[in-house]
């Protein structure tokens, strides 16, 4: 048995298969206060979501061919900053650096990203201790700045095990919110798009930079819930063989999440039924219209046939855009850590499962007797004992892969 997966048996006494009544209160609470839900402005303009799956299939080519969808960061080192008054110091297991410029992505996306989204802020968790491997930290919904991934995973990562710290501040979120969008609801279903692609060019650029200046040559994507799909996403498009990967409640497609999980409440189902048409239109151009009609089929849906035809939509163009299917295969699955929550409400374990399938050399961490929210606050260290041994096995798994 992997060590991660002993360390979380120590959590509870046994999994159980209830839902977790937290999660449960938790996601009809939300429903109720919310003063706007996800995509209450609807899909986002056709232009864009062609654009975007455009884009989307240009990745998936390019990784095929072994190429980086971004180019290194110019001058680099000069735009980091000390941050907190932080200088470099052998006292101090690490240093803080952050940095805000142009995003990288904009090459490809400045026409779909708001301008709030175009700068790129990130901060730099340095070990003083030398070390070759960086942990790239993705927020996860509702998770507006960067201060919880840098104080849980950063600071203990770099004193305890020497792991250098990427926190990337999400397009759409903290200083990058357009000031349209209320909090973490997204006004169009393009805005996840994006944001997921966006988040994939800024990590490829940035890593070619964190490599040439810092020597930082191993690296582990990783986050929770959004964080966690975000993990599995640069994962597929970004891994090579001396990557590895701890996605934390994660998903194979964000179909479920909306539809069928807790935020299936949160979405403005009528707006989206306003655009019905514009769905459809797109749906037959992606040559998804039949897969959206079989899912309507075998739907077992109650309620206003618009609604349920809206759900049908937007779960099928999700998993157009986002199932993890529809992208290559990472090429360090053994290095990669699945860990999910026994009495998760908040993402189906239907969509968990998928995914373990999907990758199926990879290690599934469940957490006992613990939901989606609680498991946040009560499995930081499993988490960060799964990123560690991830990126071991990352060196035995990349010097395998040379060797052959």
């Amino acid at each position: 048995m992997h060590q991660t997966a002993q360390l979380a048996r120590h959590l509870g006494l046994a999994s159980a298969s209830s839902t977790s009544r937290v999660d449960l209160y938790l996601r009809k609470a939300w429903a109720r206060v919310l003063p706007k839900k996800f995509f209450n402005e609807g899909y986002g303009s056709f232009a864009a979501l062609l654009q975007i799956h455009e884009l989307k299939e240009e990745l998936v080519r390019l990784h095929a061919d072994h190429k980086q969808p971004s180019a290194s960061v110019a001058n680099f080192a000069s735009r980091l900053q000390p941050l907190h008054g932080q200088k470099a110091s052998n006292s101090s297991p690490y240093r803080l650096w952050g940095a805000q410029f142009d995003s990288p992505a904009l090459e490809k996306l400045a026409s779909v990203l708001p301008i709030q989204s175009q700068q790129l802020r990130f901060q730099f968790v340095e070990p003083t201790a030398p070390s070759q491997q960086l942990a790239w930290h993705y927020g996860g919904t509702g998770e507006h700045f960067m201060w919880r991934r840098r104080s849980w995973m950063g600071y203990p990562l770099a004193r305890d095990h020497s792991i250098a710290s990427c926190v990337i501040e999400s397009p759409y979120y903290g200083h990058r919110r357009p000031p349209k969008q209320f909090g973490s609801t997204l006004n169009h279903v393009s805005d996840l798009f994006s944001m997921g692609l966006a988040l994939v060019l800024e990590t490829s650029a940035l890593q070619q930079s964190f490599q040439q200046h810092f020597g930082l040559d191993h690296h582990c994507y990783t986050g929770y819930s959004l964080g966690g799909y975000m993990a599995g996403f640069a994962t597929a498009l970004l891994s090579t063989p001396t990557t590895s990967a701890v996605a934390c409640m994660s998903s194979l497609s964000a179909s479920g999440v909306f539809t069928e999980g807790a935020l299936a409440q949160c979405v403005d189902w009528a707006a989206l039924a306003r655009q019905q048409a514009l769905a459809d239109d797109l749906l037959r151009h992606l040559d998804a219209l039949e897969l959206r009609d079989a899912r309507l089929r075998d739907s077992i849906a109650t309620g206003p046939e618009q609604e349920i035809l809206a759900k049908a939509s937007l779960a099928t163009l999700l998993d157009v855009y986002t199932s993890l299917e529809r992208y290559p295969r990472p090429e360090c699955t053994p290095a990669v850590v699945l860990v999910r929550a026994a009495q998760d409400a908040y993402i189906p374990m239907a969509n968990h499962q998928a995914l373990s399938k999907l990758w199926p050399e990879a290690e599934v961490v469940e957490i006992p007797d613990q939901g989606h929210v609680t498991s946040f606050f009560t499995s930081q260290h499993v988490i960060r004992t799964a990123i560690a041994n991830a990126m071991q096995r990352s060196y035995a798994f990349g010097a395998t892969a040379a060797s052959a």
